[in-house]
């Protein structure tokens, strides 16, 4: 054997050798995190390894898994209204149980807001373009989305699992296009289709066994041409059933960027809605500032509000949004909708939480939990005159931030929401599942 051949050889044996050091270097840590008051789970935490960017998120039972590398000493946990926790963790560390306590049971004197509400929320509002960054930057991000019929909560829809890479060019400028690449996907292993035991109507039935047909065909990865050459009605068809996929990343991240063009902040609809002040709250070393809101009359006869924003106190950044939404569909719009897609749907319901992290003085995406149920209601398609609520949960959570040196999207692996997920699978060498926060 040549000196070169031997060289190669010792190269490429180093090169596994290396790899597999790596892999076993990256193990999970499991926990709950609960409240040290009543011993209550607190939902949707952020778990960070300390004075890293990187993240993972609670769920809503306060259940966490964060990847971790034998070089993290420690993690640290918070949540809004709780004082921030530092665990330290050793290599044979594997579930962690934490309390976190009140950061109200710390204040020692009452603290005086000399605006009123709403003037904080337009202040908040003046300085929302300036408080956010205007420079390039990527990010890699965890998102699931699955959805449910309450007619039969045990039977659950595939969830479907990805992995994006996404590029900000300018995240204060919402006229640009973010570009995403789909690096990891996956369904879930457990779940079925929508319960149909309920439903009498032919037409609803049609609808629902073409959607069952079309999730099976893609769990067995065995979709034809046929499907993806659909004719324009049939297309349109499935864009109109309400139980399709729901909303995807690309909804999530404009609900991200556009947070002060909700119709909560819009002008005139402010003054159908009251904003109270609440007790002060905090965040990761940050004083918050509470405003509660609602909204009595409805907007545009259809919309009605309840929720709390979060404001840092010094810079007036809007720091986390937590609404209910709920849209009653007017009566003379119903049989519109129900020409549509067979359906007599009544209204809407979501509930959002939108939370945004600072990083060199400026403010960045953190995650955003998104439910929504469609509330449908026919006598002619429901026995016993049901209601049935269509529950959609979606879960969109940065788990790094690249400011350097922002990962730019090859055009030619730019993510199309209109395509589905598993032909557009582009990984990045080195990166699998057993790297990433997964959310349960």
């Amino acid at each position: 054997m040549n000196t070169l051949s031997v060289k190669s050889s010792l190269l490429i044996t180093l090169f596994i050798f290396t790899s597999q050091l790596l892999l076993a270097q990256n193990r999970i840590i499991s926990g709950v995190i609960i409240d040290s008051s009543d011993n209550k789970p607190i939902p949707f935490s952020h778990v960070g390894i300390t004075n890293e960017i990187n993240g993972s998120l609670a769920n809503e039972n306060g259940e966490f898994q964060i990847n971790v590398n034998d070089e993290t000493k420690s993690i640290s946990i918070n949540s809004i209204g709780y004082l921030t926790k530092v665990v330290e963790i050793s290599d044979k560390t594997e579930f962690l149980r934490i309390e976190l306590d009140l950061w109200e049971n710390q204040l020692t004197e009452a603290i005086v807001m000399p605006k009123s509400a709403l003037e904080y929320v337009q202040q908040a509002l003046l300085k929302h373009q300036s408080n956010i960054t205007n420079l390039p930057f990527s990010t890699q991000a965890y998102f699931s989305s699955s959805n449910i019929t309450e007619l039969s909560p045990d039977r659950n829809i595939k969830k479907n699992e990805a992995v994006f890479r996404t590029y900000y060019p300018n995240y204060s400028d919402t006229t640009l296009t973010n570009e995403s690449q789909l690096i990891l996907h996956r369904f879930s292993d457990n779940g079925v289709e929508v319960d149909m035991s309920m439903i009498d109507n032919k037409k609803v039935k049609k609808k629902l066994n073409k959607l069952e047909k079309k999730q099976a065909k893609r769990d067995e990865k065995e979709l034809s041409q046929t499907e993806s050459t659909e004719t324009d009605e049939n297309e349109e068809e499935v864009e109109s059933n309400p139980f399709a996929s729901g909303i995807g990343p690309d909804y999530v991240l404009n609900t991200f960027q556009k947070l002060v063009s909700l119709p909560i902040f819009d002008e005139y609809n402010m003054e159908k809605i009251e904003f109270t002040l609440g007790k002060p709250s905090f965040v990761d070393d940050r004083e918050l500032i509470t405003i509660h809101f609602h909204n009595d009359k409805k907007i545009m006869l259809m919309f009605t509000y309840t929720g709390t924003l979060y404001l840092d106190s010094e810079s007036m950044a809007i720091v986390s949004l937590d609404y209910h939404e709920d849209v009653n569909i007017p009566g003379l719009i119903r049989p519109i909708i129900k020409s549509k897609t067979g359906i007599n749907i009544t209204g809407f319901e979501n509930d959002v939480k939108i939370n945004n992290q600072i990083q060199n003085e400026l403010w960045y995406p953190q995650n955003i939990v998104y439910n929504s149920k469609i509330k449908l209601k026919d006598k002619m398609a429901f026995k016993d005159d049901k209601l049935l609520y269509f529950s959609s949960s979606h879960v969109f959570n940065v788990e790094s931030i690249e400011i350097e040196n922002p990962y730019i999207v090859d055009e030619s692996f730019l993510f199309d929401s209109t395509k589905s997920y598993e032909e557009q699978v582009n990984p990045i060498n080195g990166l699998d599942w057993k790297l990433i926060n997964v959310i349960n």
